[in-house]
């Protein structure tokens, strides 16, 4: 779960949300705590989840399809969705792979947010990140000072051994 909040695969693909819903992290089209769920609550925009991505504020899914789909705190574009003036995602979108470098990269295989951004581990091999300073520390993104991005970007020199979205935390 994220900060105080939680999501589950359930049977045949499906995921559960609840908790806190301050940045909607449980995708039930609102956002605030007086919006925080007691319950577990399916979300009915994401199915064929093939694996739950590790969180923070925002929450991201692999599909069984190599997709991703991502919710929750978007301040700096974290989601992946191309949109970086909508603060809250209240619903599933698609991390977009629009970039040459990150469709290279080919379909997903696992995800996981670190504050403030989001990243994706590829079947070839390949890492890419959305929002701000996953690597690089302070104020750099990928290497890049001061850069944040809404959209996936490639993380140059970046390969996966078993972990990278952890990995890339911990560049942080």
């Amino acid at each position: 779960g994220g900060s105080y909040n939680y999501c589950a695969a359930r049977r045949g693909g499906a995921v559960s949300c609840w908790g806190s819903n301050e940045d909607g992290q449980i995708a039930n089209g609102k956002a605030g705590r007086e919006n925080d769920a007691s319950t577990p609550s399916a979300i009915r925009a994401v199915r064929g989840v093939s694996r739950m991505g590790d969180t923070t504020d925002s929450m991201c899914v692999t599909l069984a399809n190599g997709e991703g789909r991502c919710w929750g705190a978007n301040d700096f574009g974290q989601t992946g969705s191309g949109d970086a003036e909508t603060d809250d995602v209240m619903a599933p979108v698609t991390y977009k792979r629009d970039d040459v470098a990150v469709t290279a990269l080919g379909n997903i295989v696992h995800m996981g947010c670190g504050w403030n951004f989001c990243c994706a581990m590829h079947a070839e091999g390949g890492v890419s990140c959305a929002g701000s300073t996953p690597i690089g520390g302070s104020g750099g993104f990928l290497g890049i000072s001061n850069r944040r991005s809404a959209t996936p970007i490639a993380a140059p020199g970046l390969v996966f051994a078993t972990a990278a979205p952890e990995a890339a935390a911990a560049a942080e």
